[in-house]
């Protein structure tokens, strides 16, 4: 192994743009300018983002090709169906009365929760709607385009990359109580935060798992009631 190898565990800052390959249609960028020129709703392309390769955050191909490069590398890795949205299930429909479709979802392509299974309405009229539970990308291969730009190794930054995947890194100061590394301390001045209420279990599970660190302090501060 070099230097500049890259394995499971290591923390790394990746640009990136998906497209459906036979199409071009972009369906996710961390690219600012690119999602506005493809009008892509719901994506905050925030720049360049982190990933802890092995966890699963990314297609298994694609984490491969980012571990089989190095830092600084530039690469194009199309993801076949079944290495990413699966192939389509052309059995897996339903339909439903239209009085259990809010009609502000009355419409193709919405997403709908149904028997706690969520899908698409790829049809309706005025009795019903026929859902989908394909994912809408099922069957197609996806076209990354996507650079490596560093490896995060000090231990207070890849602690706050840990904290934006899960869109707490403004919500949170961050600090090591010991020289090691080995404990965090996480400052918390808004617990009631939404994220940070549905959020913290799993990303105090990752810190201490991602970061082989021996414990987590939090301090949660609440202002003065009113």
């Amino acid at each position: 192994m070099t230097d500049s190898a890259l394995e499971d565990g290591d923390i790394v800052r990746v640009e990136y743009t998906a497209r459906v390959a036979d199409t071009g249609r972009v369906i996710d960028t961390t690219d600012m300018e690119v999602a506005d020129d493809a009008d892509i709703a719901d994506i905050e392309a925030n720049g360049p983002t982190a990933v802890v390769l092995g966890e699963g955050h990314l297609f298994e191909p694609v984490e491969e090709a980012i571990k089989a490069g190095a830092v600084g590398d530039s690469k194009r890795v199309t993801v076949e169906p079944d290495d990413g949205f699966g192939q389509v299930d052309p059995t897996d429909h339903t339909h439903v009365d239209i009085d259990l479709v809010p009609e502000e979802r009355r419409e193709r392509g919405a997403r709908l929760t149904h028997d706690g299974r969520t899908g698409f309405i790829e049809s309706l009229d005025d009795e019903g709607a026929t859902l989908n539970f394909n994912h809408p990308l099922a069957g197609m291969a996806i076209e990354y385009d996507l650079t490596v730009q560093e490896r995060i190794e000090k231990p207070l930054e890849r602690a706050r990359a840990v904290s934006q995947l899960y869109g707490l890194a403004d919500e949170l100061e961050l600090s090591f109580d010991t020289p090691n590394a080995s404990s965090l301390r996480i400052t918390v001045s808004d617990p009631t935060v939404e994220t940070w209420e549905t959020e913290k279990r799993r990303l105090l599970a990752d810190l201490r798992n991602i970061l082989s660190i021996e414990s987590v302090t939090v301090v949660e501060t609440y202002g003065e009631a009113l």
